[in-house]
């Protein structure tokens, strides 16, 4: 067995609590050289530092420190990429001498000779990558490939959920087995086992297969509404728009679900008038309620307002039955007054005017990354003498975030960008983008032209980047692996992810660039929430007010603070000048004079 399995200090003590005690037996192991003792204990504590807590209240598990390591950045640390590495390394080489770890997260060590004769028959560079990885741990774990089955597998993932820092360990397991199968099944003397894959999903509710056909036919004639509409008629449902059509069928299959779960037979449930009963609706919620920890949620209110809109429209209810689907949705109905911004979403908020440097913030740096990411691609490209994919999506990162900043958009339309269609490059140079009514969440039609910089960045773009992307046929800006299908929102909001977790140090979505516009708005003008509203199209006031009222009030109480320290300057200034304790009451005696008369106005 490798040593690295093996506790090489204080293997007769207790596993350490916490990381001021693996540091503590870092420095008593003399077998390492001193600088190697100092370079760990460094690293240790920048760890700590970067957490905001000591070495004594930083649990010495894995769990843990993988979660640490996991949503923080060398920039959110405050330190060089390189030197974040080398710390993420020597914290895992500590953990693996005090025997905390079994797995490192790089194995030097070769495949038995069993698994080297297995993987000299892999071809493809992907297969081969994981299933080096897997031998590697297997090897270091005792395991000859005719015993690998599912309760090895059981054991493989516990080693490195509990005893690695492997980034995301069940995801690493899930390939795994993947590519067991496809080897055992293509590999020529590949061991004949078929491994059970992990099911990772999120959802837990069934899905339509578990339905009567006939429950789901009807689902889908309620989301394609009337085949034909009387445009005079009042109380005339609007069609759905097509993301809309995504939501509700995914809130009515988990609405659905809850009333499976909570022991209703799916199969009593043969249409839309049998599935939407106050009872089963009733089920449903609590079931949901009692999953959210005994809290009302949106995912609940939207639920119970499309069992409402279903009774009203389609199954046009009356009565009793109707009045307490009425009940359920207004009891459910999630309160849209107030403050609607997420506790996160404020953290990143105020985190943007941290300071980065002597000169400049988080902010700085964000405002400034398109054409940071623009000039390293320009620079590279300029010595390969062409670019290359990777440069390529650096590139096409830089224009996503340079279309955040100035535009603002919502996902769906970020990255539906069609050119030709929503993205139309005038003779003159000028970009254009225009999104119909029925693009929009709004349903407001958006006509908007590209700044120089972007439109710049556009052009540069689809001349020597856009090519490397993928299908050069396709009239996406932003084009996906599929051929004729664009970037998932999902890979999109990935990059933003990564690259500003990288060099900003904060976590963002293609989202959070809309509340970051507003907070730059309304920091220049404390009563410019109409001009947000314009800026992110929101179709009502009311909309913008009840996710910047907390923001403008933080800020108006910050504008006070300044006029009320400019105040006690000059008051300070006067009796400085020689009025003395007169001169100082007098000041505050008028200031008070001009905080009240405002009030006596009113009043009058």
């Amino acid at each position: 067995m490798s040593t690295l399995l093996v506790a090489t200090v204080g293997a007769d003590l207790p596993p350490p609590a916490f990381l001021s005690q693996v540091a503590d037996r870092i420095a008593a192991d003399l077998s390492l050289p001193a600088t190697k003792r100092g370079e760990i204990r460094s690293a240790l504590k920048a760890l700590a530092a970067a957490a905001g807590q000591m070495l004594d209240a930083i649990p010495a598990n894995a769990t843990h420190i993988r979660s640490l390591l996991r949503h923080r950045s060398a920039a959110a640390a405050g330190l060089t990429r390189d030197r974040w590495t080398n710390v993420r390394s020597l914290v895992c080489t500590a953990l693996l001498r005090v025997g905390v770890l079994t797995l490192p997260n790089r194995i030097a060590e070769p495949p038995s000779d069993a698994w080297q004769a297995l993987l000299a028959r892999v071809s493809g560079k992907s297969e081969i990558a994981m299933l080096g990885r897997f031998a590697r741990c297997c090897t270091l774990l005792d395991v000859e490939p005719d015993q690998v089955n599912d309760s090895f597998m059981a054991r493989y993932r516990t080693e490195l959920v509990e005893r690695s820092l492997v980034c995301e360990p069940e995801k690493v397991v899930r390939e795994s087995a993947i590519a067991w199968n496809k080897a055992s099944t293509s590999v020529e003397g590949w061991p004949r086992i078929t491994l059970t894959v992990p099911n990772n999903s999120l959802y837990y509710t069934p899905g339509w297969a578990t339905y009567p056909a006939t429950l789901v036919a009807d689902v889908e004639r309620w989301l394609a509404g009337p085949p034909s509409m009387n445009i005079f008629a009042k109380d005339n449902p609007r069609r759905l728009r097509e993301a809309t059509v995504i939501s509700c069928r995914d809130h009515l299959r988990l609405l659905l679900g809850g009333m499976v779960l909570r022991g209703v037979d799916a199969a009593s449930l043969v249409d839309l008038r049998a599935a939407i009963t106050p009872a089963h609706v009733e089920t449903s919620c609590l079931f949901h309620h009692e999953r959210a920890g005994g809290t009302i949620n949106h995912v609940m209110a939207k639920m119970s307002g499309i069992a409402l809109a279903i009774g009203t429209h389609h199954l046009a209810l009356t009565g009793q039955p109707l009045e307490r689907l009425q009940q359920i949705a207004r009891e459910l109905r999630f309160k849209k007054s107030g403050d609607r911004m997420t506790v996160r979403n404020k953290e990143r908020l105020v985190a943007m005017g941290d300071a980065m440097g002597p000169d400049h913030t988080r902010l700085d740096v964000l405002l400034n990354m398109p054409q940071t990411l623009r000039s390293e691609v320009d620079a590279a490209v300029k010595l390969r003498s062409g670019s290359t994919y990777a440069l390529a999506l650096q590139y096409q990162v830089a224009l996503i975030l340079e279309l955040c900043l100035t535009k603002s958009w919502r996902i769906r339309n970020l990255g539906n960008l069609v050119i030709g269609e929503t993205l139309i490059l005038r003779p003159d140079g000028r970009a254009v983008a225009i999104f119909r009514e029925d693009q929009t969440k709004t349903r407001t039609p958006i006509e908007t032209t590209l700044g120089s910089r972007a439109t710049s960045m556009l052009h540069d773009y689809l001349r020597v980047h856009r090519p490397l992307l993928g299908d050069v046929s396709s009239a996406y800006l932003f084009p996906g692996k599929q051929a004729g299908r664009p970037k998932t929102f999902g890979a999109i909001n990935a990059s933003v992810k990564l690259i500003t977790r990288e060099r900003v140090g904060v976590q963002m979505t293609v989202h959070f660039f809309r509340h970051l516009a507003g907070d730059i708005i309304l920091r220049q003008d404390l009563g410019a929430l109409h001009i947000v509203q314009d800026h992110l199209h929101h179709a009502d006031i009311s909309t913008t007010k009840s996710f910047y009222v907390g923001m403008r009030s933080a800020q108006a109480t910050r504008h006070y603070d300044e006029l009320l320290e400019q105040q006690r300057s000059s008051i300070r200034g006067a009796g400085s000048g020689g009025g003395g304790g007169g001169g100082g009451g007098g000041g505050s005696h008028a200031l008070a004079g001009r905080i009240a008369r405002p009030q006596n106005r009113r009043a009058t």
